[in-house]
């Protein structure tokens, strides 16, 4: 693999003579040379292994036109690597400056990168200069203003095309997508049944139509498709060979292994459900990252708790379970089909923070007034998709300055972590950030339960604090996840959790709302 950086494009040209055209059988047989372990490492999050990869390949073959368009199609729909996919797609349309496939990517990714303008009147002129390839063209033009977060925008392109005859799987998916985003779920769900009678196999539109499904709280049909979605973290693992779980598997006396995947909000979303598993009789082992371990194994006494890196070592062995499955995919198997407390949080809290963690912070922390936690930014990610909802859920702490502002008789702490606590230094606020001394979640959760409130966006710390019964207050962005549904201040997920709901793209409007629900408090309690 390459260890060349990841904004390095390889000259596949050279000198040499220009091709008359590039047809579609010879871009099917360049994405044969793509190695097989690219889809996985994507599918993984591995995205910086698979670039390499994709890079060596192009080092190998200098002059395959057909592989720098695959290249740069892959890089540009997986990755936020839009300089690279640009100057691949540049150099190939030197060469046939007239192939499509290459012209509308190279429009896609200029609308992803933010060139908002150029993109679509590049998209313009394709679609006035290849008719015959409008639906195309559409597709990736919707596909495009969606990663963008341009909702509306997409809505609008789509529902023009469709009611212009022009349409597909892909475009009545791509509807149903925007539809959900906008927060209209129940508007989403025709367009995406009808893509998949046009494509019925299509996993990702099922996993989509689940998401909307959910959003829209229809809890037990979406259970059923969400169950279906490609694993994320361990697509290679063993444990994916053993059974998984379903509503009739007898688990009476059975071994059942149940792994994390996604992100470490879903995990301490969905561990509620573990008790009522082994009540059924199972003996469960959860797999978890090393930062959860002792926060989950404190709270779960009755089931073995291990670190998910360690479990790759179990194969040698023999694994010695029945089944494996998803934390995720416990609602599913348990039938918790109804939006309602008594069935989505019947014990709370179900996460126990260590009681003389607690108290050490207690004493660290300043006392006599109120104490309010901040965390403004989620997790930074490589993905192109993870990227853009990334974007779109996170903020900065300048922006965060109404808060702040609103209680100046409290103590403001940080609890955010990564690249994002350099804005610290630059704020100009007296905010204690205490989370040098925070080594996992375990920590995190002792510092939580001294705070009055945590006031954070739609992150990890949402989800502990929630599950601690501590008072949390959570800033949704506009196309809010589909666990919060569609509308609402509350959410059966969470008796402590209030939601505060951006309207539109910017978080200033939504963050002048918490600020004067904030300074109207007397309590600190949702």
């Amino acid at each position: 693999m390459s260890n060349a950086p990841l904004n390095d494009t390889v000259s596949s040209m050279g000198g040499q003579a220009r091709p008359a055209s590039i047809t579609d059988t010879d871009l099917i047989r360049a994405a044969g040379l793509i190695p097989a372990r690219v889809k996985s490492l994507f599918l993984e999050g591995r995205e910086a292994e698979a670039v390499g990869l994709i890079l060596d390949q192009l080092a190998r073959r200098p002059g395959n036109i057909a592989l720098t368009i695959t290249a740069a199609m892959l890089i540009a729909h997986h990755t936020v690597r839009y300089d690279t996919a640009l100057t691949l797609l540049r150099e190939a349309l030197s060469h046939v400056p007239d192939n499509v496939q290459a012209q509308q990517t190279y429009a896609y990714t200029l609308i992803c990168a933010g060139q908002l303008a150029e993109g679509s009147e590049r998209f313009g002129a394709l679609l006035s200069r290849y008719p015959a390839q409008r639906v195309s063209l559409m597709e990736h033009l919707s596909a495009a203003l969606l990663q963008a977060g341009l909702l509306e925008e997409a809505r609008q392109v789509l529902a023009g095309a469709i009611a212009d005859r022009c349409t597909s799987a892909a475009l009545l998916s791509n509807m149903g997508c925007a539809l959900t985003y906008l927060n209209r779920s129940t508007e989403s769900l025709p367009y995406y049944e009808a893509a998949l009678r046009m494509a019925p196999g299509n996993k990702r539109m099922q996993a989509s139509y689940g998401c909307a499904l959910l959003k829209a709280g229809q809890l037990g049909r979406g259970w059923a498709l969400h169950a279906q979605k490609p694993d994320g973290l361990h697509a290679e693992a063993w444990f994916k060979k053993l059974p998984s779980l379903t509503p009739q598997t007898d688990v009476q006396g059975r071994s059942v292994l149940l792994y994390h995947d996604h992100g470490l909000g879903d995990t301490l979303q969905f561990v509620r459900f573990v008790t009522a598993l082994a009540e059924k009789g199972a003996r469960v082992t959860l797999a978890v990252p090393a930062t959860l371990q002792r926060l989950i194994a404190r709270s779960f006494p009755t089931v073995t708790v291990v670190d998910i890196a360690s479990m790759a070592l179990r194969a040698q062995f023999g694994g010695g379970f029945d089944y494996a499955d998803l934390i995720m995919n416990l609602p599913y198997v348990l039938r918790a089909d109804r939006c309602e407390a008594s069935v989505l949080s019947p014990v709370m809290p179900y996460l126990v923070a260590d009681a003389a963690a607690v108290a050490a912070w207690d004493a660290r922390l300043p006392a006599g007034r109120p104490r309010i936690g901040l965390v403004w930014a989620g997790e930074c990610r490589q993905s192109a998709r993870g990227t853009a909802m990334d974007d779109r859920r996170s903020t900065t702490l300048r922006a965060m300055a109404p808060i702040i502002e609103a209680r100046p008789d409290a103590t403001f702490i940080s609890l955010q972590y990564g690249k994002k606590r350099e804005e610290i230094a630059q704020c100009g606020y007296a905010l204690i950030d205490p989370m040098d001394q925070v080594r996992s979640m375990d920590d995190t959760a002792a510092l939580v339960k001294n705070l009055d409130l945590l006031i954070t966006v739609d992150s990890s710390p949402a989800h502990l604090a929630a599950g601690l019964a501590c008072p949390v207050w959570v800033m949704s962005r506009q196309d809010a996840c589909w666990r919060w549904l569609d509308s609402g201040e509350t959410t059966a997920w969470y008796p402590s959790m209030r939601l505060f709901r951006a309207k539109e793209r910017s978080f200033a409007p939504m963050i002048d709302e918490v600020a004067a629900a904030l300074r109207q408090a007397t309590q600190f309690h949702p």
